[in-house]
């Protein structure tokens, strides 16, 4: 078990990849920078802390790196593969109770790692980021105790269950709030006769939520949070498209109809969790409306209620594999190698999309090829602990960029961004003035000369800039004359404002 777990993980790597420094990472990574350097991000730090203040895993890699002397590229490495395999051991305990031939149960695994990339929805989220996350981490301490609390007479019990599933829950909490909360509704959910409520109270179950009660205890937001707000499309279900609606809905017709084949093949245990989970995803959906659908409650679209169909899609994946390798796979060499890997190669090419101008994995220690990465190891290494940037307010989507985080990267800070700043004023409206003023005096970016700079440097304190060389209509930028460049490469100029 542990061979086949371990090697699944490794798979994992292989298929999906691994990056430094990117996406979320933009704000995990510099709250990790900032314990182990409290003279990093004097400007700008309050961008991550709002977000990484109420978790402690930027403390707990931080005393990692400490107390092991372990480069900190090395350490997220091990915390990304500890996460991997702590989510596939939870997954494996919950096969194990459902299907009784070993070929279903890796066929499971081996789906569910094949396809820890698949969107959730439109929830803008995976399963399994391509970086250590420590949402990955809390989702698979919240599994482990999933196969105890399905039907049968080889689970816990009693204390031994309640003590085993609240320790789960306190370490998932501290790591990562969000699905530590949504998996806890989870395990509760599982908890709940809902079949001897059900037959109590007839066919019809009515879900009432109070909205007129409770609207009036949240006001609209300011136009600084609803301009921030409004910047993460997935938080608002009447934006999604017609293929993330289905990719909510389809999954519970597929748990349904796959309770009816349990029934008929006897496998009771598979039957129950398939209902519980169409059940489930059901009831998340009804409830996420009520909740983020309303004028009145935008100030909860943050939360993003519907981020817990991740147990859903990680379930359909791992059933939906079993079905297949307990009926059409079995133990035919050939079925597998048919089903898997294209699969595979789908998915190291869909890695391949998402960064196209860097190594597939980057292992602790290279050197990157990429423009923008190379410029901002520059800035780490060449500019004071306190230097203070004005970038492209859209940096981390520009072609090449490949989502890396200014502040992950170059350990320094800058003036706002649209993108992952955006997202932490939207979850903290008290920063969403500074945000908004900060991200705005960076518009017309392209345009920017003597005066702009002069500008960021007396409102803001900004002394450096990172400048890409060429103008979106593909021309060279004329650099201002009160910049000094000591920096260049083929995309990029790093330069202090004088």
């Amino acid at each position: 078990m542990l061979a086949g777990l371990s090697g699944l993980t490794a798979a994992t790597v292989a298929i999906h990849g691994y990056h430094v420094g990117v996406e979320d990472q933009a704000i995990y990574l510099p709250a990790i920078l900032k314990h182990l350097d409290p003279a990093l991000f004097p400007h700008d730090a309050i961008f991550f802390e709002s977000q990484t203040r109420p978790t402690l895993i930027d403390e707990i890699v931080s005393e990692v790196v400490q107390c092991t002397h372990l480069p900190l590229e090395r350490a997220l490495l091990l915390f990304h593969l500890l996460a991997i395999f702590l989510l596939l051991l939870g997954a494996w305990r919950v096969a194990r109770r459902c299907f009784p031939a070993s070929n279903a149960i890796w066929a499971g695994l081996s789906l569910l790692t094949g396809l820890f990339l698949v969107p959730i929805a439109g929830t803008s989220q995976y399963i399994v980021d391509q970086y250590m996350h420590p949402r990955a981490l809390a989702t698979a301490l919240i599994l482990l105790p999933v196969a105890d609390l399905l039907p049968g007479t080889h689970r816990l019990r009693g204390v031994r269950l309640f003590a085993w599933c609240s320790l789960c829950f306190v370490v998932a909490f501290v790591l990562q709030l969000q699905m530590a909360v949504f998996g806890l509704g989870f395990l509760i959910f599982l908890r709940i006769p809902w079949e001897r409520w059900i037959r109590s109270m007839g066919p019809v179950v009515a879900v009432v939520i109070p909205v007129p009660i409770i609207g009036h205890l949240f006001q609209r937001g300011s136009p600084a949070w609803l301009e921030a707000a409004r910047t993460r499309s997935q938080h608002y279900l009447v934006r999604w498209e017609w293929y993330e609606w289905l990719g909510i809905i389809f999954p519970m017709i597929l748990f349904w109809w796959w309770a009816k084949i349990a029934e008929k093949q006897q496998e009771t245990v598979l039957a129950w969790f398939s209902r519980r989970l169409a059940l489930y995803g059901t009831l998340v959906l009804v409830l996420s409306g009520a909740l983020i659908l309303p004028p009145a409650l935008e100030r909860l679209t943050p939360f993003q209620p519907m981020r817990m169909f991740t147990f859903i899609y990680l379930y359909l994946l791992l059933i939906g594999g079993g079905l297949l390798g307990q009926f059409v796979l079995q133990k035919a060499v050939w079925c597998w190698v048919v089903l898997f890997l294209p699969l595979a190669a789908g998915m190291y090419l869909a890695d391949r999309g998402l960064f196209p101008a860097s190594p597939h994995i980057e292992w602790p220690g290279t050197v990157p090829n990429n423009s923008w990465a190379q410029a901002f190891l520059w800035v780490r290494q060449n500019t004071p602990e306190d230097a203070y940037f004005a970038l492209n307010p859209r940096y981390i989507v520009e072609p090449g960029e490949d989502h890396r985080g200014f502040r992950a990267w170059a350990w320094r800070g800058h003036i706002a961004d649209w993108d992952k700043d955006g997202g932490v004023a939207a979850l903290v409206p008290d920063l969403a003035p500074r945000w908004q003023r900060e991200v705005h005096a960076l518009d017309g970016w392209d345009r920017f000369g003597d005066a702009d700079f002069a500008r960021l440097k007396r409102d803001f304190g900004a002394d450096w800039t990172v400048l890409e060389r060429k103008l979106p209509d593909g021309q060279i930028r004329q650099l201002p004359a009160n910049l000094e460049c000591p920096y260049q490469n083929p995309d990029l100029h790093v330069c202090r404002i004088r």
